[in-house]
């Protein structure tokens, strides 16, 4: 009798890569992942990094270079003063209340101010001083520890204002250096809510959200604070993204570099990267 041969059938197993059903489900989980985590990179684009920038300013249209208006209504804050209404005489080193502009003639009556309120006038050497930098020059200025009073005619001050270009120095009559600048308008109310003093707080710790929940991010605080260490963005002259003059102590301010930035005109301004500090 002959024996009947058993063939034992072996079952090979399939990738799960090979499994329609596992790969279509494993490319929509990757895209789904990666669609969060790009939704959280991108939903702080075109935010400056530093404050008072604009994110899209290498873009924006240009406006005819004699007519300078801001783009939209703005709205001061209680700290920041429209041109023409007082304030008190400054003490040596007080930081001004920051001061609105609307044109360039604004602009100009601007600096006319603060130079009376400061008693300085353009070309005087010493005491009483005030001319115009570039940011290329006062960046470099600062970086060799040259905005001080004893340095101050070693500076290659300039007595004619060219818009968009020149950032105004004044020393005052106790000796202090201030730099005038514009700032948007949010930096200058958070500037006009620390005057006189300047006193910056110490920046608070922001809370910590854990690594698995990639795509939040800290909420954004109603009102802009400044603290130590804060960056802000300054520029030469009135523009539509700051609309707003500040007479800034330059003890209180390091200016770290220069950035070419398009904004609102027909050509680009090196605005400076500067950081506040509790000065001496």
């Amino acid at each position: 009798m002959k024996k009947i041969k058993v063939t034992k059938r072996v079952r090979v197993k399939v990738p799960w890569y090979e499994r329609p059903p596992l790969l279509i489900g494993a490319i929509a989980i990757v895209l789904a992942v990666a669609g969060l985590l790009m939704a959280h990179l991108n939903r702080g684009t075109g935010s400056p990094g530093v404050l008072g920038s604009s994110g899209g300013s290498d873009t924006t249209q240009a406006h005819p270079a004699q007519a300078v208006a801001v783009e939209q209504d703005t709205v001061l804050g209680a700290h920041v003063l429209s041109l023409g209404e007082p304030f008190e005489a400054p003490d040596p080193g007080d930081l001004l209340p920051p001061i609105a502009a609307e044109t360039l003639g604004d602009a100009a009556d601007v600096r006319a101010l603060l130079r009376e309120v400061r008693h300085v006038s353009l070309g005087e050497v010493g005491p009483g001083g005030a001319g115009f930098l570039e940011a290329g020059e006062l960046v470099a200025a600062s970086a060799a520890g040259r905005l001080i009073p004893e340095a101050w005619g070693d500076l290659p001050l300039g007595v004619e204002h060219r818009p968009w270009t020149d950032y105004e120095l004044h020393r005052g009559e106790g000796g202090q250096i201030y730099l005038l600048a514009f700032v948007s308008v949010e930096v200058a109310e958070a500037l006009g809510l620390l005057a006189p003093g300047l006193d910056l707080p110490p920046p608070e710790p922001q809370p910590e959200i854990p690594w698995w929940q990639f795509w939040k991010k800290a909420p954004e605080p109603e009102e802009l604070v400044l603290y130590q260490g804060s960056e802000i963005l300054l520029y030469p002259d009135l523009n539509p993204v700051a609309t707003c003059a500040v007479a800034l102590p330059v003890e209180h301010v390091a200016l770290d570099g220069v950035r070419r930035v398009r904004a609102g005109l027909s050509h680009p301004v090196d605005a400076i990267e500067a950081t506040l500090t509790l000065g001496e």
